[in-house]
């Protein structure tokens, strides 16, 4: 049995406009140890997917959640909001997109640690205070015993969001979720956030999900992808095989909007066409066919009509797509950036050819 397991989870959102249908029918497993990133476009249902894990939904006349979100057997879902208060913190903990409203002003960051720390510990406050001290020092903060005086405007952006990993973390949980970690954040100090997440890991042995909308920060941290779209799972399966061989053109069509560092680029980046649908009205069938470039490929009304079933492909490695297997790595042959770098060479050897004949 998986650490966290999510069924069939529907979260909807009842407004004058209409219901919004925020998570559609997910599922997925997470091991202890194991990272999985989540990525999409904003208004995927990725957000609204954590903050259901974590309880922060409050449901009645206008939220609606079923399905099932089991940690460690017990259902989340079910479950009253005292226990779930009870595990959120201590076994299950949460890394905020935006730490800058996420701290209270109005408070030093030392004092939210030993706060989150002390409702679920038994000490006193000199022991939470050094518990404050260990984990910003932990996290990289410099001179923790003077910086856990400070108030978040303190903080540069990148200590902030180092400060809400300390504090996530400041009760050992055994999932982590962190909601867009890097956002707003400049690379260097994106990558030293993402290696502090997997060397905290790594320490703590927790289950860990990141969620993006940048495959750049999953591709080597993440051991599973899963793509959502319109609240759904589009794709999903290992690190590896979702970006050495993607089978779904939404998929395809985030990584090749994407810069890539290890191949030269020879043509120009591809950007995904049209906008998100509204979740109030998801369009009929494939909720991707109106900004999908291979509705031709499926022949007759197939994506304009009927939902396409998410069905394995490969072992661990799941699309839901009318396409056939074998026209799509025919597809992903020619969209790849391997293929037209590897190309490349061939072209130049022919004209050296040429030329020296």
């Amino acid at each position: 049995m998986a650490m966290l397991e999510v069924r069939d989870l529907h979260v909807q959102f009842r407004t004058d406009d209409g219901v919004v249908k925020a998570v559609d029918g997910l599922s997925f497993d997470l091991e202890r140890g194991r990272t999985l990133g989540i990525v999409g476009e904003s208004g995927s249902g990725k957000s609204v997917t954590s903050l259901a894990i974590m309880g922060l939904h409050r449901q009645g006349k206008y939220t609606e959640i079923t399905g099932e979100i089991r940690l460690d057997g017990e259902d989340l879902v079910s479950a009253t909001p005292e226990r779930v208060r009870q595990l959120r913190g201590n076994k299950m903990a949460m890394i905020f997109q935006d730490p800058l409203t996420s701290l209270h002003p109005y408070y030093t960051v030392g004092a939210q640690i030993i706060e989150a720390y002390r409702v679920h510990n038994d000490v006193s406050k000199q022991a939470a205070r050094q518990r404050a001290i260990d984990m910003l020092g932990r996290v990289g903060i410099p001179q923790p015993a003077v910086r856990v005086d400070d108030y978040p405007h303190q903080f540069s952006g990148g200590m902030r969001q180092r400060a809400m990993i300390a504090m996530a973390l400041s009760c050992d949980p055994e999932l982590l979720i962190a909601d867009e970690p890097t956002t707003a954040l400049d690379v260097t100090v994106q990558a030293q956030i993402l290696d502090l997440i997997v060397d905290l890991q790594g320490e703590f042995g927790s289950a860990v999900i990141i969620i993006t909308h940048d495959l750049g920060v999953v591709a080597e941290v993440a051991d599973e992808i899963l793509v959502m779209y319109a609240g759904r799972e589009a794709e999903g399966g290992g690190g590896e095989e979702v970006f050495g061989h993607p089978r779904h053109p939404y998929t395809w069509g985030l990584l090749s909007s994407m810069p890539r560092l290890d191949v030269a680029r020879v043509d120009r980046l591809r950007p995904i066409p049209g906008t998100p649908p509204s979740l109030i009205n998801v369009p009929p069938g494939c909720p991707f066919h109106p900004r999908c470039a291979y509705v031709a490929e499926v022949g007759g009304d197939r994506c304009r009509t009927e939902v396409p079933r998410l069905l394995e492909s490969g072992p661990g490695h799941k699309e839901a797509c009318h396409l056939t297997l074998a026209k799509k790595q025919e597809i992903w042959e020619r969209l790849s950036p391997r293929t037209a770098v590897e190309a490349e060479p061939e072209v130049q050897q022919g004209a050296t050819e040429v030329e020296a004949s």
